[in-house]
């Protein structure tokens, strides 16, 4: 009964994130990023989560958000790793794989951080829109062999969201990037949609016609 309550308070916890990060994406509060990183460190209890953006060259993983102290001094020294390189976060945004390291002491793609001292394991994800990484989201714990199957489930989850959002601020297919309000879509509008596919990415899919499902989905906001 513990382990069922707790993965239940898990799944509802990652509800309440995707639902907190659909709202501050279309009401433009605060920066979506860092959002994102204390939301995913508060209601899941991870000592540091990082979001990096792969660079225009493709060279680089570039910080751009941070929960933690040390993160913030990452971010003030402009951290960012090699595409490919050490680390498993350089890992990821080449292969596009999540990858978990269970104890950083003995994992030999782990990159010791001076910034972070107290992670003993750490899990990256890779946000991929189609088959194009466009950044890593990378959580870490002070617990060893902190991360399972269903941990990578629900953080593939909360990345594949971010990558949707990323890239339709980049296409501006929503309202303005100014800070006005963003239009909703509404069970009126055309709708469109988007299809995981095996490997955790995301395609966008043309028009669709009309469901009654998809209708109801809309105007109820339930699954």
């Amino acid at each position: 009964n513990q382990e069922l309550m707790g993965k239940t308070a898990r799944l509802q916890a990652a509800s309440d994130i995707s639902q907190e990060l659909t709202r501050v994406y279309y009401e433009r509060t605060i920066d979506l990023l860092s959002h994102t990183t204390r939301l995913i460190s508060e209601k899941l209890g991870y000592y540091h989560v990082g979001i990096f953006l792969i660079d225009k060259a493709r060279g680089f993983a570039v910080l751009q958000a941070a929960n933690s102290k040390g993160g913030q001094e990452m971010l003030a020294k402009h951290h960012q790793l090699k595409i490919g390189g050490a680390g498993i976060v350089g890992y990821v945004s080449q292969s596009g794989r999540p990858r978990i390291a269970l104890d950083t002491g003995i994992d030999a793609v782990f990159f010791n951080n001076p910034y972070l001292p107290q992670t003993r394991s750490e899990i990256s994800l890779p946000i991929k829109f189609a088959n194009n990484v466009i950044g890593v989201l990378d959580v870490q714990s002070t617990q060893s062999a902190a991360f399972n199957e269903e941990d990578t489930n629900i953080l593939m989850t909360i990345a594949n969201q971010l990558a949707v959002l990323l890239q339709r601020e980049q296409e501006g297919t929503s309202a303005n990037l100014g800070g006005k309000k963003r239009t909703q879509f509404t069970s009126f509008q055309k709708q469109f949609g988007y299809s995981f596919r095996s490997d955790g990415s995301i395609v966008s899919n043309a028009e669709v016609s009309p469901s009654p499902m998809v209708e109801k989905a809309i105007d109820s906001g339930e699954t």
